[in-house]
């Protein structure tokens, strides 16, 4: 964290605005625990933040914390419901929670999403994620 967001970590500036960019900023180059709390900051400013929720859903991924990113997950698929990628990742999260039921309706909720085009960018594609659903034990 640099000089110049310090009075954005400090509440000089109350702007979710402010917030979600230095959640993105602090982030992209690996202070994460410095960019939750400014995903945090940004939910209290404006709960409906979808960068912020996401935010702190991929930290947990990306922390083999996949449990914990469940409540936030939920907030993105809410937030944006027709995101295919929301409802991979929360099946995933369910998944590793031991969770099956739920994993098994997070993934096929994102099947139809995904049918008819592929998101090669995130590497997900219904024949694919089709897979992953045959392997998730039976709840």
């Amino acid at each position: 964290v640099n000089a110049m967001t310090y009075p954005v970590l400090n509440g000089f500036l109350e702007s979710s605005y402010y917030f979600e960019m230095g959640t993105r900023a602090l982030f992209s180059v690996g202070l994460a625990e410095d960019g939750q709390k400014f995903a945090l900051k940004t939910i209290q400013l404006d709960p409906r933040n979808y960068v912020a929720w996401s935010s702190i859903a991929e930290l947990g991924e990306a922390n083999n914390q996949r449990p914990q990113a469940i409540p936030y997950r939920l907030k993105t698929t809410e937030l944006d419901p027709n995101n295919p990628k929301v409802w991979v990742e929360l099946m995933r999260d369910y998944k590793a929670a031991g969770k099956y039921k739920e994993a098994r309706a997070a993934g096929n909720r994102a099947i139809p999403l995904l049918t008819g085009f592929s998101m090669s960018i995130f590497k997900y594609d219904a024949a694919m994620i089709k897979q992953e659903l045959a392997q998730i034990p039976n709840a």
